[in-house]
């Protein structure tokens, strides 16, 4: 997912924010994890209690761009890989899943047996996930 041409990646600087500039409404029930799309920031992505990870525009419109549902129970937590092509998300429904942000399909899953805390892709291989 390519950003707009106006945004150059945002330096890291962190401060405590002075207003509210935007309230986003969607998943029907709470948010259980929040990620910016990495380098740019322009996406941000939600997990919640609803089964769903949504994929939101950040400067434009504000509107959610993409659902992405196939977690049978509240996903947990997501999180992405180091070039933002795959987001990985964990759910009480024992599963782990790896997604294609751009196309939004389920790559692959796993079953952990038990309600995974989180799940990393690791920073040297993405092909292993912790």
């Amino acid at each position: 997912i390519n950003p707009p041409s106006i945004l150059k990646p945002l330096p890291h600087t962190c401060f405590v924010p002075k207003k509210r500039i935007h309230t986003w409404k969607g998943p029907s029930k709470p948010v259980s994890s929040i990620r910016f799309l990495p380098k740019y920031g322009h996406i941000l992505f939600s997990s919640s209690m609803d089964c769903t990870v949504k994929l939101w525009e950040v400067y434009g419109k504000r509107r959610c761009i993409a659902t992405y549902m196939a977690h049978e129970r509240a996903v947990k937590e997501i999180n992405l890989s180091n070039d933002g092509r795959k987001l990985i998300s964990c759910g009480f429904d024992k599963m782990v899943r790896i997604w294609d942000v751009e196309t939004g399909k389920q790559l692959k899953q796993y079953s952990t047996g038990k309600t995974p805390n989180t799940a990393k892709f690791f920073p040297g291989d993405e092909s292993i996930i912790m």
